[in-house]
């Protein structure tokens, strides 16, 4: 779904030649808005806001907004704008937020702010709503599971620190040759080694040293092995 460069602030915004745009900062906060979208526009099926731009300055971050039915502001993402001296591609993809934009609304705009300093510009060619890519989707899926892992593993980290541990380890003394570990313990446990890359609300699968004994202990154990 094409769009076009509507109203804005702190932009001197020219047309260079059919379908290229250039943005130059006038002032503080630049931003602007899209026409109002047209009425092909589908939010379940144009998920993605993108353009091509060349900038010699790039830009600190561009950040997306879109307005709802009833005047307010959704926040859709904001990325950098790396420095480009050919042209190169920007694409936010707003799947992810909540409420998506309205569909069929004749005031539905896109609003794109620029944190960049006065002086600053760049060109925009095929600035467009679109659907996402294949390697898009592929990247947003794999986001989803990353941050499903994660939302798990904040759980089992969130549950381990609350649970009640009566045994513990009191004192640690490093020697030249041995490590000496002192504790009590109300049950038969086990001293075990946790690697760099192993979570720590996990059950280690190498144990160093089993305690049999209840009550105080006292582990030695070879420094090098």
């Amino acid at each position: 779904i094409p769009l076009k460069v509507g109203p804005r602030l702190g932009l001197k915004v020219s047309p260079v030649s059919p379908g290229v745009t250039d943005l130059e900062v006038t002032g503080p906060n630049p931003h602007f808005w899209s026409e109002p979208v047209p009425p092909g526009f589908d939010p379940e099926k144009h998920s993605v806001l993108a353009f091509e731009y060349f900038s010699p300055s790039g830009a600190e971050a561009v950040s997306l907004r879109y307005r709802q039915s009833d005047g307010s502001m959704t926040f859709g993402g904001s990325l950098p704008l790396r420095l480009a001296e050919t042209w190169q591609p920007f694409a936010i993809d707003f799947s992810g937020t909540d409420p998506l934009p309205p569909k069929g609304d004749p005031k539905m705009r896109f609003h794109l702010s620029l944190k960049l300093k006065p002086g600053g510009n760049l060109r925009i060619r095929d600035f467009k709503v679109r659907s996402p890519t294949d390697a898009e989707i592929s990247l947003r899926q794999n986001a989803e599971k990353l941050r499903a892992i994660r939302e798990r593993e904040a759980e089992a980290y969130l549950a381990y620190v609350r649970s009640d541990f009566p045994s513990q380890i009191t004192r640690v003394e490093i020697l030249p040759e041995e490590i000496v570990v002192s504790g009590n313990t109300n049950s038969p446990a086990r001293l075990s080694e946790l690697s760099a890359h192993f979570p720590s609300h996990g059950e280690a699968s190498h144990a160093v040293a089993e305690i049999t004994t209840v009550g105080d202990f006292v582990l030695k154990e070879k420094r090098f092995a």
